[in-house]
């Protein structure tokens, strides 16, 4: 294993468990108490830090066996904070994809596969990721017809001359949705064959 393989192992695992931990800590809090909440921030981050120390080099050596369900476990997590992170705007949802070409690309080199079977795993991934993909585009569109300041949210942050209606909205789902679909897809192929290489 490569110290790039490594590397990545340790981002992945590490930061989802430290942000989960302290996400959690604080959400429980403020349903709890919100008078309270920094101690379950706090909570959290220790239970961050303890749950790297005890399981975070057991995860990174076995990463690239993982099986299926931890490794789409690991995926949703990211996708979910991501979503949630940015407030229901998918662009950034792309990365969980890419890192996941990265993967494979990884997984096939430590395994010595041909570049055959490189193609067919990157394809599998990403039949994968655009399917969820597609699910958190589809859960950012129903958000945004449904929302009555999406029109003027929008005129602000593109700062737009004319009046936003729902058939701009509409334009902007529908191609916008593809655009990332399609970039997702570029480079998760891109980055897996570099991963692969190197």
């Amino acid at each position: 294993m490569k110290k790039f393989d490594k590397i990545f192992a340790i981002i992945i695992n590490g930061f989802i468990m430290f942000i989960w931990s302290f996400l959690t800590g604080g959400w429980l809090f403020y349903y709890m108490s919100e008078k309270h909440i920094y101690i379950g921030v706090f909570g959290g981050i220790f239970l961050g830090i303890i749950a790297e120390a005890l399981f975070l080099k057991k995860l990174t050596h076995g990463f690239y066996n993982s099986g299926g369900f931890y490794l789409l476990g690991i995926y949703a997590a990211y996708m979910v904070g991501i979503f949630g992170f940015f407030m229901g705007v998918p662009v950034f949802n792309i990365i969980p994809g890419i890192a996941a070409g990265i993967y494979a690309g990884i997984k096939c080199r430590l395994n010595e596969s041909g570049a055959d079977e490189l193609n067919i795993k990157l394809k599998n991934f990403n039949k994968v990721t655009s399917a969820g993909l597609l699910l958190f585009c589809t859960a950012s569109a129903a958000i945004a017809l449904n929302d009555p300041y999406t029109a003027n949210n929008l005129k602000g942050m593109l700062n737009l001359k004319f009046n936003v209606g729902q058939d701009f909205i509409w334009f902007l789902i529908i191609f916008g949705g593809a655009l990332i679909l399609i970039l997702q897809n570029i480079l998760s192929v891109y980055f897996g064959k570099i991963a692969y290489k190197n």
